[in-house]
């Protein structure tokens, strides 16, 4: 199907695996936005039931170019980034998740928000979410993040990927090397966002996804109160404690040298704490390192000196 070319190109990426029961529901939040996308690129995962066959029906019904990667299982993360890798050019991207709904000026605030056409910062937009149950009842807004940067990036993740937007600059760059091991995409394109020479972040503190939690999230919103606390522990003592560590040496490897001065400093400083007791005790200790409490800032210290970073 030919697209109109009235710029912006607007396209979306949506990965989807076994997700029919709820993807009517994405798809219509899709349809009725009031500035619909141009295209629709899909890679689906491996699924059993008809999530292709909705997903085709529902862009031959509303005119919508549908654009199919295919291969093997990937997992979310590396099938989202392997779909965006695929896709045709454009002008703004925005990743979408098989389970949630849109609310309809989702894609119009995007284009406002996200500059677009020749000669721009790569760009990066993000914002809050409105997190439902099942049924789409209102149970809590997102958390409003504070202090979006790579001292913060480098330790956690605080961006969703379906609320994410972002231009072709940034694509280029997230597609130039496709990480292997990154824990999601969301995450990698938070380090990206906010380390990367010339690049640019926005957050949006206005919810524009109904974020649906259900028994079979990917990765869910997260627990709060003392569950967070039980999380936090679980993970500073289970086999995914080091996890921040792989994914920032792979990020080293694919992006060091287009990194800022000052995020090229925290990353080869995070990195060497990994090579003996002295190095980890100036992490620990010197490094400008952020998390959203000071009780998680101080997990995250104790965590680079016991080696569990």
């Amino acid at each position: 199907m030919n697209i109109k070319m009235n710029y912006p190109i607007v396209t979306v990426v949506l990965a989807t695996y076994n997700g029919e029961f709820f993807l009517p529901e994405q798809l219509e939040s899709l349809a009725a936005q009031s500035r619909r996308p141009d295209r629709l690129v899909l890679r689906d995962d491996g699924s059993t039931d008809r999530s292709v066959e909705l997903v085709q029906a529902w862009a031959d019904r509303n005119g919508v170019a549908l654009q199919q990667v295919r291969g093997p299982r990937l997992g979310p993360a590396r099938s989202f980034m392997k779909a965006l890798q695929m896709a045709e050019p454009a002008d703004i991207f925005l990743f979408c998740d098989q389970d949630d709904v849109w609310q309809p000026y989702k894609i119009e605030r995007a284009l406002n928000l996200v500059p677009w056409g020749d000669d721009v910062a790569p760009t990066l937009c993000a914002t809050r979410l409105e997190i439902v149950d099942e049924q789409l009842n209102p149970l809590r807004l997102s958390f409003l993040p504070t202090d979006l940067s790579f001292s913060s990036a480098a330790c956690e993740s605080l961006l969703t990927g379906c609320t994410m937007a972002f231009n072709a600059a940034f694509r280029e760059l997230l597609v130039h090397a496709l990480p292997e091991h990154a824990p999601m995409h969301d995450w990698w394109c938070y380090l990206l966002a906010t380390s990367a020479n010339g690049a640019a972040l926005h957050f949006d503190p206005t919810p524009t996804v109904l974020y649906r939690q259900h028994g079979g999230n990917a990765l869910g919103a997260g627990p709060v109160g003392w569950s967070a606390l039980r999380a936090r522990g679980l993970r500073f003592f289970g086999r995914n404690s080091t996890m921040r560590s792989r994914q920032l040496q792979e990020f080293a490897k694919l992006h060091g040298s287009a990194l800022t001065p000052e995020a090229a400093a925290i990353l080869c400083q995070l990195l060497a704490a990994k090579r003996g007791l002295m190095p980890r005790l100036r992490a620990a200790f010197t490094t400008p390192i952020r998390r959203q409490t000071f009780l998680a800032t101080l997990t995250t210290r104790l965590a680079l000196l016991t080696n569990r970073f």
